[in-house]
């Protein structure tokens, strides 16, 4: 089966041996044959927290097994990119600032109806509030994105992703997620900068 499992920039797993998809408990008995410390401590702690169910890990313990991206693919040709969360966050909130210093709702609400335009939107009517509340919380991040210069279906895809995120079910979300392309590859191959 061809799975990759890496933390950061290191290979734990290259292949899975079977045709059948692995357990967690299967991939981190991999996974520790190369990393055992980081492995042993997480089990160390697993046991601690079924033993003692109102406890939580402590901060030190999170960071240092944190310390490093862990990815897991079913499929290893066709990884799912990295995506800078926190510099695009950063972004976001800079590009509001910049829109606006002092009054953010009014920025968001810009952003949104200048994403609501580069999609081809006229309102959002018939969308729950939810729907619309996912429209307003994507808007900033997305701008950063130039979604105008996207294929008509790979924006009503964007539109149908979003309106997804405000939706009864995560899963259609993610699964919307997954399978846009070009969003993914928008989100990867962000950096600061003019809008491109």
């Amino acid at each position: 089966m061809n799975i990759k499992l890496s933390c950061g920039s290191e290979l734990l797993i290259a292949d899975w041996p079977k045709e059948t998809p692995p357990t967690v408990a299967q991939l981190i008995a991999a996974a520790g044959t190369t990393r055992p410390g980081v492995v042993a401590t997480w089990c160390d702690e697993q046991a601690r927290l079924q033993r003692s169910p109102g406890q939580k890990t402590p901060r030190a313990l999170l960071r240092r097994l944190a310390a490093q991206h862990l990815y897991f693919d079913l499929d290893a040709a066709r990884p799912h990119p990295h995506v800078p969360l926190g510099a695009l966050g950063l972004a976001a909130g800079a590009a509001l600032s910049a829109l606006t210093e002092a009054d953010r709702e009014r920025a968001v609400a810009e952003t949104a109806a200048r994403l609501m335009r580069d999609c081809g939107l006229a309102s959002l009517r018939g969308w729950s509030a939810d729907e619309r509340a996912a429209w307003q919380r994507m808007a900033p991040v997305l701008a950063l994105l130039d979604v105008a210069r996207w294929t008509r279906a790979q924006r009503t895809a964007l539109v149908a992703l979003i309106r997804a995120k405000g939706g009864h079910s995560e899963r259609v979300f993610v699964e919307r997620f997954i399978a846009h392309r070009r969003l993914n590859q928008a989100l990867a191959g962000w950096s600061p900068g003019p809008r491109r």
